[in-house]
């Protein structure tokens, strides 16, 4: 693996600051509560009106060569609570037509040996799925009351904006030329953090938060 040049993107929007809500009515809490593969699928989903409320989306210009991203990428925001609690979770998203590999792999009709207790056992293989138009390709998520430690608590006093960094989970990852590279801003993840349903509204001041990617030396930035 080469070396890497962090680069910084901004997060465009039409407005100086842009507002989201973490709260589901409660029929659809109840329901990504038992299905969280569903919930993912429509945060995912850049055109979808039912989670809009839910989330902020901001996407880069598409990419005219293919880009590596290699290691951690971080999101620097400043943002503000309504209430004295907060949870910011992140999706870096590739927006972009192509077939993926899917999530589980498949038996290939071959037995190995010493496989699960020493028993012979199917060999599987991750297949190519039908193209999708987008993909998750990192994630991140932080209380702010633990926004400069996990183990010290911060005072979050609603409607202040603070200074934040959320790293997301480290990946290397292959962006094709002519895709996007989008970030997804939430609250509740519910597949992965506390499913309060609080009416909570957040706050992003854009034009002093951003995007730091580690992109492969030798690649577009």
């Amino acid at each position: 693996m080469g070396a890497t040049t962090p680069s910084t993107l901004p997060l465009a929007a039409e407005t100086a600051t842009v507002q989201y809500e973490d709260w589901q009515i409660a029929d659809d809490f109840a329901a990504y509560k038992q299905d969280f593969n569903a919930w993912r699928q429509q945060m995912l989903q850049r055109e979808n009106d039912k989670l809009d409320v839910s989330r902020a989306v901001f996407v880069q210009p598409a990419f005219e060569q293919d880009v590596v991203i290699d290691g951690e990428v971080a999101l620097q925001l400043r943002i503000k609570s309504s209430a004295d609690v907060g949870l910011v979770s992140a999706m870096l998203v590739d927006y972009g037509e192509a077939r993926r590999l899917a999530a589980t792999p498949q038996p290939q009709g071959v037995l190995i040996d010493r496989g699960t207790g020493w028993q012979p056992t199917p060999l599987v293989e991750f297949q190519l799925a039908q193209p999708t138009t987008e993909k998750m390709i990192s994630i991140g998520h932080m209380n702010l009351q633990n926004r400069t430690a996990p183990w010290r608590v911060d005072d979050l006093v609603p409607d202040e904006f603070v200074d934040v960094t959320l790293t997301l989970q480290p990946t290397r990852y292959r962006l094709p030329a002519g895709h996007q590279l989008g970030v997804i801003i939430y609250g509740t993840d519910f597949e992965m953090t506390v499913r309060g349903n609080q009416d909570i509204r957040y706050t992003i001041d854009v034009e002093q938060s951003q995007l730091i990617v580690p992109f492969q030396d030798n690649t577009q930035k």
